[in-house]
């Protein structure tokens, strides 16, 4: 049986190894597990909402990465999927993935991988190409500071 932060530390080894992979961090509203994922790389979570919101025109995709680069753990994604920046926020998220391996980044709407749910979606469609693969990371409540505080599954299409 596993536990925290070994599980942790395997995930983070798990996406360091394979380039362009991402976990998904679903239902975790107040940011316990992406801080919890955060401590583990002695760094603190980037709110990209607050970040780009923070700019007096809409930024570049160009900018966009350049603001996430270094930013292992990303929460506040809501922002990447307004219509009023124009991004595939899967592709970008695969792309800062593929040019620094290891990220973790909430995803904000509840899903699961079968039916996977959309920001800005009433229902659910598939999983984008750019995000098979990726690990879906569910935020559970836990007891125990050594417990496990999520649950996982792998995106396929």
């Amino acid at each position: 049986m596993k536990t925290w932060p070994a599980a942790g530390e395997e995930v983070w080894s798990e996406l360091s190894a394979v380039p362009g992979r991402v976990a998904l961090l679903v239902d975790d509203p107040e940011s316990t597990l992406a801080l919890r994922f955060a401590e583990l790389r002695h760094t603190t979570p980037l709110h990209v909402g607050r970040v780009l919101s923070g700019s007096l025109t809409v930024p570049t995709e160009r900018q966009i990465r350049s603001i996430l680069r270094d930013a292992p753990v990303l929460v506040g994604t809501a922002i990447l999927f307004d219509p009023v920046l124009g991004l595939d926020a899967a592709r970008l998220f695969q792309a800062l993935a593929r040019q620094e391996p290891g990220r973790v980044i909430e995803w904000p709407v509840a899903t699961t991988s079968s039916p996977f749910r959309w920001p800005g979606d009433d229902g659910s469609r598939p999983v984008s190409p750019a995000l098979e693969s990726s690990l879906l990371l569910t935020a559970r409540t836990t007891v125990f500071d050594d417990e496990v505080p999520f649950t996982l599954e792998r995106l396929r299409r």
